[in-house]
């Protein structure tokens, strides 16, 4: 996953790499929506938590402007 974890924490990519090998999460993940989805899992993996809700914040509000 080098091209995804460019950028993160050592800890980050060990809690991205946990959480793409669990496939119950992966399930959950391709089935919701994302916005639901970070904070559900923050306790668990809250380094990835953070990043990616920082990312889905960031796109909410440039698909905003976009409008």
């Amino acid at each position: 996953m080098p091209g995804l974890a460019r950028g993160l924490s050592g800890k980050a990519e060990e809690e991205l790499l946990d959480l793409a090998c669990d496939g119950t999460l992966r399930i959950r993940f391709g089935q919701g929506e994302h916005v639901d989805f970070w904070p559900s899992v923050e306790q668990e993996y809250p380094e990835i938590a953070a990043v990616a809700m920082r990312m889905v914040c960031c796109l909410v509000l440039l698909l905003r402007n976009v409008q």
